[in-house]
């Protein structure tokens, strides 16, 4: 319902704007109950002449609440009732649980609710393969897998002012040289790329291409998994992640030291205006190692000899086909095997990595990206909320009498051969002294107390650590209704993020994004994010007095 465009007071700003061509208004109707009524345009269909209307809504929100790995879920799940105010489903009641201040936030990508209810795969995996119908300017005509290739083409069936391309062609990136051949060439007009500075310098060069750095839109962090029985004990926890230098993970995830975007914040990344590095010092090595010993952990020795005590195992969860999560999960495990603990990495579909392996503890730690287009206070909401399925730390729990035994995982292929060993230390993290562990803590039963803090459990987690701090949740309310700024949120919520040592933020992913002479309309602002350049896609013509390309052509990043 709303889109990033250009703020008319200026326009090298992006700020979020009504889409007129959908939504002729959208206000707060009703502060108790807090209320958003959207009222639809009538003409406002699908390319196949569906009615976009309640039923979209109603869909969206139940899947955002619902399925795994879903972005930000927690403005959903503050609403209670979606209807429909009078005939058609055009005017569209959202009923909240209390204020949400980033209401406009919400429903920005309507699915079509009568085709993916009935689609095998449905929200999950359905539009894997294509997007059959359209509800704004471009259709997705093609996705060629196997070439790299999407081929977007102008909606004949939208209402409202068409694009100004008849077609758009995404294509997979190749190496730097080929891009520049292309550039050249006037075969690609628009890129966004995973590059360093030396690819800028070299694009730069190439006769008309205005080129920049650019943020991407998403992070990379790894999350331990304290629903499993051997991994409540927060200081084991502190200990496995102490083990590991981010710096050096953001390294090995962005290819090279230029491209490294290193997260200091439990809960804010480098392109938000409230970022501020947090992170707290790491404790040497030895007292890492300590700590699993006290746990009753034996070490793992290089040569297979291990003590008489049970060895630490750990299983690592990537999405499947995600390379650079893969790669830095590997070096996750190469640090923590060469450290004495059992460490292995699976690939599992996401919709399965993110809702039942978690839940059921198949996985114990998930290295993965998250989205951070969307406000700091969701984020964090997701992140560190007690969701319903996340257990509180301040919740009683019982005494424990002896160490958690550790799980048994199934076996799976090991780490990559070329993944570094143990880890050195950061030069923006000096060394700490540990405090001694307690006793590790057994898993909570079902029918434990503790579990009926909070709302009942959803289907699918978006607190992927599984503990939450019951005294952080009011700040998070506070900021989620507005009433407290990102920076006030990030000093509160800090401290005790880190303390509770589920979540090591890594990296946030960065490109080079550029355009050339021939084409105007993309957005190449400082301080804009690599996605920025699509917002005016649809406005993108041909520079006056220039040979018209046969199409506008971009080439964007493999995974």
């Amino acid at each position: 319902m709303f889109r990033l465009a250009p703020d008319p007071e200026d326009p090298a700003r992006l700020t979020l704007q009504p889409d007129s061509s959908v939504l002729d208004a959208a206000v707060v109707v009703n502060q108790d109950p807090f209320t958003v009524e959207y009222r639809l345009s009538t003409e406002a269909q699908w390319s196949d002449s569906a009615p976009i209307a309640v039923e979209d809504f109603q869909y969206l929100w139940q899947q955002m609440v619902t399925a795994p790995g879903a972005v930000a879920p927690s403005g959903y799940r503050q609403i209670t009732d979606i209807r429909a105010v009078g005939g058609g489903g055009k005017t569209v009641q959202v009923v909240f649980a209390r204020p949400y201040d980033s209401w406009r936030d919400l429903f920005r990508a309507l699915v079509p609710a009568h085709l993916l209810k009935d689609m095998p795969g449905g929200f999950e995996t359905g539009l894997d393969d294509g997007v059959p119908v359209s509800g704004s300017r471009f259709k997705v005509s093609t996705v060629d897998r196997g070439r790299g290739q999407i081929l977007l083409e102008r909606n004949d069936r939208f209402w409202g002012p068409p694009a100004t391309p008849d077609r758009v062609v995404i294509r997979r990136a190749g190496s730097t040289a080929q891009l520049s051949e292309a550039l050249r060439g006037g075969d690609v007009q628009v890129f966004d790329v995973r590059a360093g500075e030396a690819a800028l310098s070299q694009l730069s060069a190439v006769g008309g291409v205005q080129a920049r750095r650019a943020d991407r839109a998403r992070s990379l962090s790894l999350t331990l998994n304290a629903r499993a029985p051997h991994l409540r004990d927060v200081q084991l926890r502190r200990a496995l992640l102490d083990l590991l230098d981010p710096q050096r993970l953001a390294l090995i995830g962005a290819d090279s030291e230029a491209g490294a975007r290193w997260v200091g914040s439990a809960t804010a990344v480098p392109s938000d205006p409230a970022y501020r590095v947090t992170a707290p010092p790491r404790m040497p090595r030895e007292a890492a190692q300590d700590i699993l010993r006290a746990a009753g952990y034996g070490l793992a020795a290089p040569d297979g000899e291990t003590s008489d005590d049970p060895v630490l195992q750990i299983k690592i969860g990537v999405p499947r086909g995600d390379t650079k999560a893969s790669e830095v999960a590997s070096t996750v495990a190469d640090v923590w095997t060469a450290a004495g603990v059992d460490a292995s990495v699976a690939e599992i579909d996401p919709e399965t990595l993110y809702g039942d392996a978690l839940t059921t503890g198949a996985v114990d730690a998930v290295v993965g990206w998250e989205d951070v287009d969307v406000d700091l206070a969701a984020r964090v909401a997701a992140r560190y909320g007690c969701d319903g399925s996340a257990v509180s730390v301040h919740a009683p729990v019982p005494p424990a009498e002896a160490p958690a035994a550790p799980k048994t995982v199934e076996p799976t292929a090991p780490p990559a051969a070329s993944a570094s060993a143990a880890p050195t230390a950061s030069p923006a993290a000096p060394t700490g002294t540990a405090t001694p562990a307690p006793r590790p803590v057994p898993p909570l039963a079902p029918g434990d107390p503790a579990r009926k803090n909070f709302a009942q459990p959803q289907a699918a987690p978006s607190n992927i650590g599984g503990v939450c701090d019951e005294e952080l949740q009011p700040v998070i309310a506070r900021a989620l209704q507005g009433e407290i700024d990102d920076d006030r949120l990030v000093e509160e919520v800090d401290p005790a993020a880190w303390s509770l040592a589920t979540v090591l933020p890594i990296m946030q992913d960065t490109g080079v994004v550029g355009s050339t002479s021939a084409i105007e309309g993309t957005m190449l602002g400082d301080g804009l994010l690599a996605s920025a350049l699509f917002v005016n896609a649809a406005g993108w013509h041909r520079t006056p007095g220039r040979a018209e390309p046969e199409h506008p052509t971009t080439t964007t990043p493999p995974k």
